[in-house]
């Protein structure tokens, strides 16, 4: 199969969990004995210059002000024809803008969450993601979701996805196995990634305050950027400034900071998949979520579930994944054996196989 990715995340971001899927997947197909493309003229993504020769049309544009809108404007202008040039059998949309696909080509998309319509309230209230999605998913010939947790609430939501989705799993990268663990001035939990709203970055502290097993343990807060004025305010009411940092990290230090930690606590009330518990696993860490959307099914029995969104229900299940930590360790590598970037090519493949029947 000759597959085309259109250019969309990889000119809105420069890295993330959706790029970072993509960048995958490609490989994965190209080893199935496909023909993928990623079709990104200007593009402002961090994966893309790690993979193999051949597989991406376009060039990375270096930081500056405008460097996101020109990555955006001139791939809109220039993928269209780029992507007829390969002559695909599937063009696979990496968002939600109409798809650029030739006449013949089947459209493919994958819907990675049902965030925006399950808490409307964490977006702008002219946020254009919902009805762009509809419309989309709507227009596409086949639609992947990356859990079964996903696929139900997309069938739920969008009745005009009924009879064309496939769920095809995500991967993790192995590299975060293989880190030295981050050294700090005292035990530490983790937290990677977004912090507002429904990722409920709120209830982890309220639970650290309000646990005194915990009050020994540091808090690290990998991205989201700095603190906003709500947070830092909340952490001074709670005692908890001196306990708890904000940093960024690339890839490399991220690993080092999962194997260095005590635990990694990922409080979020919702997710479509979640490749950090994975991450977390990979490294030896044991971990805590609360039992919500596609976690149970991501972490099975190798993590420690919060059973409410009450943070004392969360301070529990952090206290337990601290005394089962062997347990839940040993648990996290067998878990892992159920997620791979291959494994997703091959349920990809399948997918594409059914939109060209």
């Amino acid at each position: 199969m000759r597959i085309a990715f259109d250019h969309q995340i990889f000119a809105t971001q420069a890295h993330g969990g959706i790029s970072r899927y993509i960048a995958r997947l490609a490989p994965a197909l190209a080893s199935l004995g496909h023909t993928p493309q990623i079709i990104a003229p200007l593009h402002i993504n961090s994966y893309l210059a790690q993979l193999p020769p051949g597989l991406v049309t376009g060039r990375h544009l270096p930081p500056g002000r405008w460097q996101g809108r020109l990555a955006r404007a001139a791939s809109a202008a220039l993928a269209p024809a780029l992507i007829a040039a390969t002559r695909p059998d599937i063009v696979h949309a990496t968002y939600y803008a109409p798809s650029a696909a030739p006449r013949g080509a089947r459209k493919l998309l994958t819907v990675h969450d049902m965030i925006h319509e399950k808490f409307p309230q964490s977006f702008p209230a002219k946020d254009p993601t919902a009805a762009a999605k509809a419309a989309a998913v709507e227009a596409a010939d086949h639609i992947l979701c990356n859990s079964a947790s996903t696929e139900a609430d997309v069938l739920a939501m969008l009745p005009q996805a009924r009879g064309k989705t496939s769920v095809t799993l995500l991967g993790f990268d192995t590299a975060f196995a293989a880190a030295p663990p981050h050294t700090h001035k005292r035990p530490y939990l983790l937290h990677v990634g977004p912090r507002a709203g429904y990722k409920n970055f709120a209830g982890l502290i309220e639970a650290l305050a309000a646990t005194p097993a915990l009050a020994d343990l540091d808090l690290i807060a990998v991205g989201g950027g700095a603190f906003t004025e709500t947070e830092a305010a909340n952490l001074a009411r709670l005692g908890l400034a001196p306990r708890v940092q904000q940093r960024s990290a690339d890839d490399a230090t991220l690993a080092s900071l999962y194997a260095g930690a005590a635990a990694f606590v990922y409080p979020s009330l919702y997710e479509g998949f979640g490749i950090p518990p994975l991450e977390a696993m990979a490294a030896g860490t044991p971990v805590v979520v609360h039992r919500v959307a596609s976690l149970p099914e991501v972490c099975g029995a190798a993590a420690e579930y919060a059973e409410t969104a009450d943070p004392a229900a969360l301070g529990a299940a952090i206290e337990r994944a601290l005394h089962n930590r062997p347990a839940l360790i040993a648990a996290g590598r067998t878990r892992l054996a159920a997620f791979s970037w291959a494994a997703c090519g091959q349920a990809t493949e399948a997918a594409y196989a059914k939109a060209l029947a």
